[in-house]
């Protein structure tokens, strides 16, 4: 049994020590760990990431985004919104370096579930969700952080948490909708090539280019199979709602009527992970149905949703694929990206059942680069 007056007792004494050294220290620390569980919480198939050389850059580039999100984004509202209200509304005494420093001490507890979710994970994935009974003694620490912070009754203390984390997500919100402003605002412009080879398949460059310095940011190389070609306007009328809100339509191929190649250019992808944005789940997505059932007749209890993943060209990618209902054709909507690059791409693919040749040798042949 966990002992209250010892807990309230070693965050009372934490608060007398703190100091501007302790808390810039403990605030990296477990920050830095925290990052790295992120990167390395799927541990069954991240474990290539330690040992094969060729993707390290890969891993301290996501290290040092996810650090810098957890800092920025996360930490530094609810430290400064939990100082904030507890001094407006409660009158609190407490100074800023405490309420830093024995904030990010109680928020280190958070890292028990997290590696017992981890560890879970490595051995039986099924049976990670296990871990969330942790997160209670998690969220007991904090409260008891809180109240001896502020010297506040246990109920003030949830209320203060309850009230400065809402407000620190609308805060954080309007940070996020900042930073997409200004990426996606930064003069740059894209530029493509196509180049026709002799043996029928087609080498397509993409880039994004500083407008005023010429130099690439991101750089792809993509390899399609004989047979594929840039759309026309028939192909582009058959798909011009797609194309009209996502992509722009140099940055489509088609090979007939019912297979499209989209490029689209997004947020940064951050690393080698499967972070949320490229989590496979098994629920179909409105723009997914809308292509399964486009000139299809699919047979739903065929459907099948599959993470690829290519380590030698850093692609990730999801990939949901139906029969039709006499089970002779297939068809894909693979989304995917390239790990630490703006540009993503959606495959809109069908084939005879069983002939998804040119799907992976697309895949497959993508080769990206970035300049940061």
């Amino acid at each position: 049994m966990i002992d209250n007056k010892k807990v309230e007792n070693f965050f009372r004494n934490r608060k007398k020590e703190a100091s501007i050294l302790r808390a810039v220290l403990v605030f990296v620390v477990v920050t830095f760990f925290m990052s790295l569980l992120t990167l390395f919480s799927d541990y069954s198939q991240r474990l290539d990431l330690i040992f094969n050389p060729q993707l390290q850059s890969s891993v301290i580039g996501s290290v040092v985004y996810s650090f810098l999100a957890l800092a920025i984004l996360f930490f530094v509202p609810a430290i400064g919104l939990n100082w904030i209200i507890g001094k407006e509304i409660y009158k609190s005494k407490a100074r800023l370096v405490e309420v830093a420093y024995v904030f990010m001490l109680a928020f280190s507890s958070f890292l028990i579930p997290f590696i017992v979710a981890a560890m879970l994970e490595f051995v039986y994935a099924p049976i990670a969700p296990l871990a969330l009974i942790f997160f209670l003694f998690f969220f007991y620490i904090i409260i008891v952080a809180t109240k001896e912070l502020h010297n506040l009754s246990y109920w003030h203390s949830f209320v203060l948490m309850t009230l400065s984390n809402g407000v620190a997500g609308i805060v954080r919100l309007g940070m996020a909708m900042v930073y997409v402003y200004f990426l996606m605002s930064s003069p740059v412009h894209y530029e493509n090539n196509i180049t026709d080879n002799s043996d029928g398949t087609i080498t397509a460059t993409f880039a994004e280019i500083h407008t005023e310095t010429g130099i690439p940011r991101d750089i792809c190389y993509v390899m399609l199979p004989e047979g594929w070609k840039v759309v026309d306007n028939e192909s582009e009328t058959r798909i011009e709602t797609y194309l009209d809100t996502h992509v722009p339509s140099d940055a489509t191929f088609t090979n007939g009527n019912n297979t499209f190649l989209f490029f689209e250019y997004g947020l940064p992808r951050g690393g080698y992970k499967t972070g949320p944005h490229i989590k496979c789940d098994e629920t179909i997505s409105e723009y997914r149905e809308w292509w399964f059932e486009k000139n299809f007749d699919p047979k739903y209890d065929t459907y099948q949703n599959d993470f690829i993943s290519y380590e030698e060209n850093l692609v990730e990618a999801c990939d949901s694929k139906i029969l039709n209902n006499n089970e002779t054709i297939t068809r894909h909507i693979s989304s995917g990206s390239f790990i630490g690059n703006t540009l993503g791409f959606v495959i809109i693919y069908q084939s005879p059942a069983g002939e998804d040749e040119d799907l992976y040798f697309i895949i497959n042949n993508i080769r990206c680069y970035n300049n940061y």
